[in-house]
């Protein structure tokens, strides 16, 4: 073959025959990385043999003095080029696939140990910080971004047929990604929203505080400045949500963080309505009606109004020390909160003015219609009150 190249150069322009050559030993060198990408598996060390030998073949013809051996010799080593390029890209194609579907299902592997669950997905669980009717709360590391977070796992879709569970599955997945979109300085920022080893769970940011059901059952009644105070940045989370179309349904002090800075943060946006609708459907009832609408316990379509007699119930609680409707059951209090009969908050906190019964009157009525419009107009209202 040397010798044949050897005559074939002298009868060739220099240009040319430095071209071939380049193309040739190209094709070669494709041959040879598709031997050493396949050496692990018998069927690849026989494909790379036979690559090889045709290749010798091809530049053995090439390398003839005879156009029409070198043109066809030329024509194989490009047909082994080409045909090996597409084959590896089609091997690296698989294996990107792969990997990504691996990703994908480690990103929603749930991992427990006898102390509890371990790992979430990408999620380093450290340790359990709340539990509710919902679930659980746990903080956790994302060693991705290293950041600390707050992981909520739901409480496992049981009772339910396989598609409820996917009906579950998708609503869930819609009211959490809408909640994800919201971004307001009072309103917890939402991370990621996804199904785990049957559990809903969401990731997000960790806040370092106390909820103000704790702040209440510490210091409540609290002073009127700090009332309007949380009043008002509660009412901003939930102008900012509800322009959005976005309901809370669950408005309560233990979905109200008080951050170190008095600076609030409102909790759960997106899975109020997902736990309510599955608990109902295995016949339970979630948590204690006390701080829901009247037409929130009548079944009936729901609005932004509904979180703020929700708010207006909070407000009287942090003012007064108690609850607006209080009951030995959830038959009472519902009793009490369709009736609309409560005390007035100057009877129970005698700091308290008449002004400010009359704001959470209206806040509080049984008609929608008759409320204000809107939480910050509640809030306004109440910012005017003094003692």
């Amino acid at each position: 073959t040397a010798n044949i190249l050897h005559q074939h150069t002298l009868s060739r322009p220099g240009y040319l025959t430095s071209l071939e050559l380049l193309l040739a030993l190209a094709a070669g060198a494709l041959a040879l990385w598709l031997g050493l990408r396949l050496h692990k598996r018998t069927a690849g060390i026989i494909l790379a043999g036979l690559v090889l030998l045709i290749w010798l073949l091809g530049f053995s013809l090439f390398a003839s003095g005879q156009m029409w051996l070198h043109s066809l010799g030329m024509m194989l080593m490009i047909m082994l080029a080409g045909s090996s390029a597409l084959f590896l890209r089609k091997n690296d194609m698989a294996r990107r696939t792969a990997k990504i579907s691996q990703r994908a299902a480690a990103a929603t592997e749930l991992i427990y140990d006898e102390r509890g669950p371990r790992r979430l997905g990408q999620f380093e669980i450290i340790e359990e910080i709340g539990a509710g009717a919902m679930g659980k709360v746990y903080a956790a590391m994302d060693p991705t971004l290293g950041r600390k977070v707050a992981v909520k796992i739901l409480r496992e879709m049981s009772g339910l047929s396989a598609a409820g569970q996917e009906r579950l599955r998708e609503r869930f997945l819609r009211e959490a990604r809408a909640a994800g979109a919201l971004n307001h300085p009072n309103i917890v920022t939402i991370f990621q929203a996804e199904e785990a080893g049957g559990h809903f769970f969401i990731a997000m940011e960790f806040l370092d505080g106390k909820t103000l059901d704790e702040i209440i059952a510490a210091e409540a009644p609290l002073p009127l400045n700090r009332v309007q105070r949380f009043t008002a940045q509660i009412a901003s989370g939930l102008d900012y949500a509800h322009a959005r179309g976005v309901i809370h349904r669950d408005i309560k002090p233990s979905n109200l963080m008080i951050l170190g800075s008095e600076a609030v943060k409102i909790l759960d946006f997106g899975v109020a309505h997902l736990a309510q609708s599955t608990l109902t459907q295995e016949g339970a009832v979630l948590g204690t009606p006390s701080y829901m609408s009247p037409e929130q316990l009548r079944g009936e379509k729901i609005d932004g109004r509904s979180d703020l007699f929700s708010l207006a119930t909070v407000v009287y609680e942090m003012a007064t020390r108690q609850r607006p409707f209080a009951g030995e059951n959830v038959a009472s209090i519902s009793t009490q909160i369709v009736s609309g009969q409560f005390t007035r908050p100057s009877v129970i906190n005698a700091k308290l003015t008449e002004a400010f019964d009359q704001v959470l009157v209206k806040a509080l009525q049984q008609d929608r219609e008759q409320r204000f419009a809107t939480p910050g107009e509640f809030a306004a209202a109440l910012q005017e009150v003094n003692l």
